[in-house]
């Protein structure tokens, strides 16, 4: 349900600094690429410098949430990139999502482990 909620909007906010903004980030993302975005899979990410997703979505619209101010002036940013701009961005993060899953993540540690291990 999540993923339905966070992809019909035209301009997605990822700003909390904890935990939890690469799953909303994914979940938009994949909203776009399962085709359920009301706006035809050309709505923006405005996702906070300061998550973990900020490193690995470079293609949502930083910003800084603590900058009410600049927050504002990205959110309009976002609103006004072209939506074949915004599609291209949008399918890159998906793209991105589908290949780094928490089972590659997985599959790379267990390797690091067995790399360690054979290292003795």
């Amino acid at each position: 349900m999540i993923g339905i909620a966070y992809s019909n909007s035209d301009v997605e906010r990822g700003l909390h600094p904890g935990p939890g903004q690469r799953q909303i980030a994914e979940a938009h993302a994949r909203g776009i690429r399962h085709g359920i975005c009301q706006c035809r899979g050309s709505g923006a990410l405005v996702l906070s410098e300061f998550t973990g997703a900020a490193t690995e979505l470079r293609e949502a619209v930083p910003c800084n949430p603590f900058d009410v101010e600049g927050l504002s002036r990205r959110v309009e940013h976002a609103l006004r990139l072209p939506a074949d701009r915004r599609r291209r961005a949008l399918t890159a993060m998906a793209r991105y999502v589908r290949g780094h899953d928490v089972h590659r993540w997985v599959a790379g540690q267990l390797a690091d482990i067995a790399a360690r291990g054979a290292a003795r």
